[in-house]
């Protein structure tokens, strides 16, 4: 008799474990569960690319990138670089590291793993509601969430 009563608490805990697994509620920041996903450049020194630079591999044109953040403060770039005069190919700047928000005010440091051409260190950012600017090759990358 015991055994009966006790079948459907133990039915019931089961079903309320499972909707709290399946809450999505995995311990992450509110603030960078806002903040993930898929970014896209838009500008380059409020320009839309492709937009040149100079650098000291001569001038470069940036023409497309790519970021995302993720929930657990990760990061990854990738900005396509074309070169004048045909002098190189095409070349991909991929970058990754991690993220951190400061505040409410949009403040975001990224912090490159490993400092590549034009990217390197701590970097100051922002972050405004789907729009992140990054400083990086000498200009200000301006990249928004689709």
């Amino acid at each position: 008799m015991r055994l009966a009563r006790s079948v459907p608490v133990v039915a019931l805990s089961l079903a309320l474990s499972n909707v709290v697994a399946c809450s999505g509620d995995d311990g992450a920041d509110p603030a960078f569960r806002r903040a993930a996903g898929f970014y896209v450049l838009t500008h380059v020194n409020d320009a839309a690319p492709p937009v040149p630079l100079q650098t000291p591999q001569g001038t470069t044109f940036i023409t497309r990138g790519t970021m995302q953040l993720h929930e657990d403060g990760r990061f990854a770039m990738g900005i396509e670089q074309n070169f004048a005069a045909g002098t190189r190919p095409a070349a991909w700047l991929l970058v990754n590291g991690r993220y951190a928000l400061q505040g409410t005010d949009g403040a975001m440091t990224v912090t490159v793993d490993q400092p590549a051409q034009g990217a390197s260190g701590v970097l100051a950012a922002t972050l405004s509601d789907k729009q992140a600017t990054v400083p990086m090759l000498g200009a200000r990358l301006r990249f928004a969430r689709p």
